[in-house]
């Protein structure tokens, strides 16, 4: 990891450069080259990710299908759909389940994983 400074840019964040190869064994392996700011300082460091080497269990296949669900139903609100829930989790400050949500999108699917819908 290093210091750095972007001359003109401040705080800096994400992948600047990415490159995707083989290991020996023949797997894909992915380097790059990732900016952030941790303590006020610019950061750079390298990441190399290896590909997968178990296969899905049956419950991350499961969790993936549950919210391929919740992401198809935010997507098909109606506009009165998406008010309400606005305006349910306004009251609320978009608390649900103990935890605060940043965005309705959140809300909603949090609210969808509990069956708890409008």
């Amino acid at each position: 990891m290093a210091n750095c400074i972007f001359n003109g840019f401040e705080n800096v964040t994400g992948t600047i450069s990415k490159h995707v190869g083989r290991s020996h064994g023949g797997k894909k392996v992915v380097t790059r080259v990732v900016a952030q700011v941790r303590n006020g300082k610019q950061k750079i460091y390298f990441r190399q990710d290896a590909e997968r080497k178990t296969p899905l269990s049956q419950n991350e296949i499961n969790a993936r299908i549950r919210f391929a669900e919740a992401s198809q139903y935010c997507r098909s609100l109606t506009q009165q759909q998406l008010d309400e829930y606005n305006r349910q989790g306004k009251k609320t400050g978009f608390k649900y389940g103990g935890k605060k949500y940043n965005t309705l999108r959140g809300y909603i699917i949090a609210r969808f994983y509990k069956n708890d819908l409008c």
